[in-house]
Formats: C-alpha cells, structure tokens, sequence
C-alpha cells in the first residue's frame, strides 16, 4: 500500500505531474488571498475527475500539510543563538 488508509477511503500520493493545470491556477489565486480556503476547496472539488483523481484531491495535494512539519528543539546544537541590541 502506497498511501494512508483512512476509514472510507485510501488516499494516496499524488505526483505533480497528475495534478490538472486548473488546479494550480486555483491555489494561486488561494494563496494571493483572492479566495477563502472554502471556496478553494468546493471550486477544486467541481473540476472534473481526471482518471481516478479528484480536483479535490489535487487541491488537497496541493496544500501543506503543517502537521507532518518536521520540528526542531531549542536545545539543538546546531542552532547558534544570539542578542541583537538595536
């Protein structure tokens, strides 16, 4: 299994170059402000399905998934901390 099995469904990765050109156009305009996160979503969820790709899943392909963010902790060595007096 290549993707994350939910309780309905499995989701699986999606490569760039599956992702319809629509879809990008409407993350930019999401990412400029031009539109709120909802109507992101409910427009990239009417684009037509490309084989057994969603224009919702694409969109959500698309979005960062802040969760999985790799952390690093304050005490890390390889972090060189310092004043700044203005």
């Amino acid at each position: 299994m290549d993707g994350i099995q939910s309780d309905l469904i499995e989701v699986t990765e999606i490569d760039s170059d599956q992702i319809d050109p629509q879809a990008y156009d409407l993350y930019d305009e999401y990412c400029h402000g031009d539109m709120d996160r909802r109507e992101f979503l409910q427009r990239a969820a009417a684009l037509t399905v490309v084989g057994t790709i969603s224009g919702l899943a694409m969109a959500q392909a698309l979005l960062p998934k802040y969760a999985e963010a790799q952390t690093v902790s304050f005490t890390d060595k390889r972090i060189k901390a310092k004043y700044v007096i203005l």
